[in-house]
């Protein structure tokens, strides 16, 4: 039987992070938790297993398992995706990508964003949410990395939450995995607010990941 790729009628929101441990899950129970308190009914998928609890789904373990090769990912997600539209029917689906967008350098490559990639093979977002850290607020920057995330994803950034950490690149790299420092939330909400009212890059909105 010939498999075929199941297109969604209700638009979908990607929330990714530059690098795992930005916050992203927090981020997307405010959505939620938003989205419903206007009276939209949303359904969730993240991949924290609280889903009993906070009445969204998790997404299950097979998306990082090597014992399903990533052809056979990509329909099982988009099976997923279309079970949960038929049976809650919702007017937004909210994905949380698993793991980073992309790799962060040839150490720490933050398993190269297939898992991201993937997802977006598998359904289609209207528009996508990123949480990153703080010393990387060039408005710039992510305009061009929107372009990238454009080809590789099929779809940019539409609005980024910037996290009060910053990486601790020596610790990282000796460590061989992420670690950060903090900022003063002050300072992140001033420099959010400054770009904000400098930046010139269309549909980009800069709101501060708390």
């Amino acid at each position: 039987m010939i498999k075929k790729i199941y297109t969604p009628s209700k638009p979908i929101i990607f929330v990714g992070e530059m690098t795992e441990g930005l916050d992203a899950f927090e981020i997307v129970l405010g959505m939620t938790d938003f989205f419903r308190k206007e009276g939209y009914k949303t359904v969730t998928l993240t991949e924290k297993p609280y889903h009993s609890l906070l009445n969204i789904n998790s997404i299950p373990d097979f998306i990082r398992h090597h014992d399903m090769d990533e052809n056979n990912k990509v329909y099982a997600f988009n099976q997923l995706v279309k079970q949960l539209e038929e049976k809650e029917n919702p007017n937004i689906i909210i994905v949380q990508l698993p793991g980073a967008l992309m790799r962060f350098n040839d150490k720490l490559t933050a398993g190269f964003g297939i898992i991201p990639y993937l997802i977006s093979l598998a359904v289609q977002a209207e528009c996508m949410v990123v949480s990153t850290f703080y010393d990387t607020m060039n408005p710039a920057f992510y305009e061009t990395l929107s372009e990238r995330f454009e080809h590789q994803l099929g779809v940019g950034i539409n609005a980024l939450c910037i996290s009060n950490v910053f990486i601790d690149v020596p610790d990282s790299m000796e460590n061989n995995s992420f670690s950060y420092l903090r900022v003063e939330q002050e300072k992140v909400d001033k420099e959010v607010f400054e770009l904000n009212q400098n930046s010139e890059i269309p549909n980009l909105k800069i709101c501060v990941n708390v």
